[in-house]
């Protein structure tokens, strides 16, 4: 399965032949507004995720939020609860009750899950590596990928 808007994808996508999506669509590209505080991308999370489990049904384990940066920078930091879920950085093992896993972009790549949500987007860095950095983050969502607020736009 290959989420709908895979030409966004393919816009940050930079070494040799473009790949092609090999399965049924899933959903487009899902983007919430939410200021690019600790306050607002929680609450934002918090409301998503009990949309994703509670009305879509969807398991926790299906889903992973990820960001540009460790657990030690993230306004998610491990252990933190959302009403009743809490988030959890340790990839793999057996899925914790009520947790949701939480990566940073590099240590996923190669991972994929039916649901990303990729948070904490003002903290992507305009470096070098950004167009990759973003591609894998936009190329691990097997269904669905929620962005909580804005990719920055490239300088100059």
């Amino acid at each position: 399965m290959c989420i709908r808007d895979s030409h966004k994808v393919i816009e940050y996508y930079s070494a040799g032949e473009q790949p092609t999506c090999q399965g049924p669509l899933g959903r487009e590209i899902e983007q919430i507004n939410a200021a690019p505080t600790a306050l607002a991308e929680r609450k934002a999370l918090q409301v998503l995720l009990q949309q994703l489990t509670q009305v879509e049904h969807i398991p926790l384990e299906d889903i992973v939020l990820l960001s540009p940066v460790g657990k030690e920078r993230s306004y998610f930091p491990d252990g933190f609860r959302l009403g009743g879920f809490h988030l959890n950085w340790q990839l793999g093992g057996s899925p914790q009750r009520n947790a949701l896993t939480c990566c940073s972009i590099y240590a996923f790549k190669g991972l994929e899950r039916a649901v990303v949500i990729l948070a904490e987007l003002d903290k992507i860095q305009h470096t070098a590596e950004r167009e990759q950095l973003i591609y894998v983050a936009f190329s691990r969502a097997k269904q669905h990928l929620i962005l909580l607020g804005n990719v920055p736009m490239t300088e100059g």
